[in-house]
């Protein structure tokens, strides 16, 4: 969707353009593109995924991201309670079933060796499994 605007006073100037597009994320929630409130509202609100080698750097509007601690800002308090809502209801992760027991080499990583993760693989497939005879158990029950 683009609007247009132009000047009746004088003929030098050029028409203006500008153009948003409306990108639906979910119900409820819209994203401007090319919207300057939108912009500058989340303007250095997270960090450069790029670092020291960002290319934007070197333009004149610069990176939209921070680069360092000093550049980073706090984001914008949403004021719409539902939009609240549902961005912690996409955040939520189920917590892990169990921890893995991922023992570490001395240098500090996490590297497996063979007999590890053939013991890992068999303890995943034995719960699988058993979790497979209990579906099985279910569907021939019902019949």
């Amino acid at each position: 969707m683009c609007i247009s605007s132009k000047t009746a006073s004088t003929e030098e100037q050029p028409s203006k353009v500008q153009c948003t597009s409306i990108t639906p994320v979910s119900k409820g929630i819209t994203i401007r593109k090319g919207n300057e409130t939108v912009r500058n509202d989340l303007y250095k609100t997270v960090r450069c995924h790029r670092g020291n080698d960002c290319k934007f750097q070197a333009l004149p509007g610069g990176c939209n991201f921070a680069h360092s601690d000093e550049e980073l800002r706090k984001p914008p308090v949403p004021k719409d309670p539902n939009f609240v809502r549902e961005i912690h209801e996409l955040g939520r992760i189920p917590p892990p079933v169990e921890p893995l027991d991922i023992p570490k080499t001395e240098l500090g990583f996490h590297r497996l060796s063979p007999e590890v993760k053939r013991r890992l693989q068999k303890e995943a497939d034995e719960r699988w499994m058993d979790g497979a005879i209990e579906d099985v158990r279910k569907i021939f029950s019902l019949q």
